[in-house]
């Protein structure tokens, strides 16, 4: 809020629009004392019964840098429980569309068949699985891009048949999913091989993303 203040006074527009005069209504009439050489900070409030904390994208498993937009979207609506749902039905849970019903299961395995990692069975499983049973850095980054993909994939698909009635083999999911993510990891190295050049850090081309994708998960 420091570029709000100077010399101890507000200095918001004169401005009549109603959204002014609303923040002009909720700010403090004294400004808060600014500590100089700090910088600000933001505080989010998720409901009115929780105390306002700093947010870090790092943090979580759904924004991060190069992450796909769409799906990223999808799964933190995903994550808050507010995908809607045809009724009350009991096969409409998040549990048993991402990971339980048959085809789920087919598709997430196929992505497990040459990985050391631990496969998740349940949403919250998947959950801790990106934080905690995959390695720090570009490897996590891709087992985040994953879960992603595979949550859009399979929402799709539900969506897809419930206006058509037409189902796809998961084999067809499966290879939708790896063409999206290699031209996903393709371009993040791309990213990564401008900005070495730009600084004349020379990479190890086995730490590309590119690479590891294909060390770790099914072609």
């Amino acid at each position: 809020i420091s570029l709000a203040i100077f010399e101890g006074e507000w200095t918001l527009t004169r401005g009549r629009h109603r959204i002014i005069q609303l923040l002009r209504a909720f700010l403090p009439a004294q400004p808060p004392t600014l500590i100089h050489g700090s910088d600000d900070y933001f505080l989010w409030r998720t409901s009115a019964d929780t105390a306002p904390s700093q947010f870090s994208a790092s943090k979580t498993s759904i924004w991060f840098k190069f992450g796909i937009p769409k799906h990223a979207f999808h799964a933190w609506v995903s994550v808050r429980g507010r995908l809607p749902k045809l009724g009350n039905e009991s096969d409409e849970s998040r549990d048993h569309i991402y990971l339980s019903c048959s085809y789920s299961r087919s598709v997430w395995d196929s992505f497990f068949t040459q990985t050391s990692f631990n496969q998740p069975y349940t949403f919250g499983e998947v959950i801790r699985w990106v934080h905690h049973s995959t390695p720090p850095g570009k490897i996590r980054t891709i087992c985040k891009l994953v879960m992603q993909a595979v949550f859009y994939a399979l929402w799709n698909e539900r969506n897809k048949r419930f206006h058509t009635s037409v189902a796809r083999h998961p084999q067809l999911i499966i290879k939708e999913i790896q063409i999206i993510l290699k031209a996903n990891l393709y371009g993040m190295d791309q990213n990564v091989g401008n900005t070495n050049r730009i600084s004349s850090v020379r990479s190890n081309p086995g730490d590309r993303y590119l690479h590891l994708w294909f060390q770790n998960f099914p072609s």
